[in-house]
């Protein structure tokens, strides 16, 4: 709502000083323009109107962040609050056994996670002007999975994601898009003794885009690993993590009205690696937590040329939360804050909750 009167208030000032606001051009109409373009007047619209074409570089790096791999987090953390160590230390010693299994009798895990992601991308595009994209991204993960053994875990993950998004150009009306898909991923975990841990998962889905008569559909697929640290000095848990993450997405040719648009059709992957330590504190059932991050985008690839790459391949990532134990009924979850910033021209907030039952 406060956007909205913000927009109207800059429009009213623009009539009042005999200025002229850019009408908004639909996505359909820049579809129109580009299916009849050459050269560099294509690149010049892809720069311009980067929200009218799915899979843009810019923000298909951001959606692969906000969805396959958030997936990827959301499987990490649950196979870490199933193990015997992830849990108060010194109750965890009290439990019978430790590790995956945590003494047999909870080789079932069941959890669901439900993370929003807001993201802001804001650059100077080929023609000197300035193209702004934000994106409200809401990704649902439900999964489960039986410990083999005391040290080995196997799973079945199941993600769900929808956005709204809008961009414009240079402070202009903004065209409103939209996505949505699925991503269907299984998972294994290992202790491999009392403080390091593995865990790896790899994904496939699909994915829609929209912008009003503007449709687009996409493959995707991901793979994961991590390492993980875990100690416990009294009540303080301290842990590590070092992974690597591996995302794809493949737009097929767009199709306007129901046409389809030559030249459309993008791929863009990205590897990621991601380093985090964290420190948690028992507090009688719940552990409050604090943890930063470094992550770098060491490889991207797309074949769309005539896109920019303006978010930059580094970032710190913050993240503050409290996770809470019930260990009568088995139940554990979480709520937790992150924030992703020193990219060269985005922003990334997420809040995530979660919650596990073993049986």
């Amino acid at each position: 709502m406060v956007r909205n009167f913000r927009m109207i208030f800059a429009a009213v000032l623009a009539a009042a000083g005999g200025a002229a606001l850019a009408s908004p051009q639909p996505c359909a109409d820049v579809l129109t323009s580009y299916a009849s373009c050459s050269g560099t007047t294509c690149a010049e619209i892809v720069s311009q109107h980067a929200e009218c074409f799915a899979g843009g570089s810019a923000t298909s790096n951001t959606q692969i962040n906000a969805t396959v791999f958030n997936q990827a987090s959301a499987i990490s953390r649950a196979i870490a609050s199933r193990s015997g160590q992830a849990g108060p230390g010194p109750v965890a010693s009290a439990e019978s056994g430790s590790g995956l299994a945590a003494g047999g009798s909870q080789a079932w895990n069941l959890w669901a996670s439900h993370g929003r992601n807001v993201s802001r991308i804001s650059y100077t595009n080929t023609a000197g002007t300035n193209t702004r994209t934000d994106n409200n991204i809401d990704n649902t993960v439900l999964g489960g999975d039986y410990a083999l053994s005391p040290k080995m875990a196997l799973g079945l993950s199941l993600a769900i994601d929808r956005s709204n998004g809008a961009g414009s150009l240079a402070g202009g009306p903004p065209n409103i898009t939209g996505t949505s898909g699925y991503t269907l991923a299984p998972y294994l975990g290992y202790q491999i003794d009392k403080v390091w841990a593995l865990d790896a998962s790899a994904g496939w889905g699909k994915g829609r885009y929209t912008a009003g008569a503007v449709k687009a559909e996409a493959n995707r697929w991901f793979a994961t690993g991590n390492l993980s640290y875990n100690r416990w000095v009294g009540n303080w848990q301290y842990t590590g993590k070092f992974g690597y993450l591996h995302g794809n997405e493949s737009y097929g040719d767009t199709r306007n009205n129901g046409a389809v648009v030559a030249r459309t059709a993008t791929r863009n992957s990205v590897d990621q690696a991601r380093v985090g330590v964290q420190a948690s504190y028992w507090m009688n059932g719940f552990m409050p937590y604090a943890g930063m991050g470094y992550a770098l985008d060491f490889n991207r690839s797309t074949n769309n040329g005539a896109g920019v790459d303006p978010i930059g391949r580094r970032a710190w990532v913050y993240s503050l939360g409290v996770n809470f134990f019930s260990l009568s009924s088995k139940i554990t979850g979480g709520i937790a804050y992150e924030q992703e910033g020193g990219r060269t021209s985005s922003r990334s907030e997420t809040l995530t909750a979660n919650l596990n039952f073993r049986f």
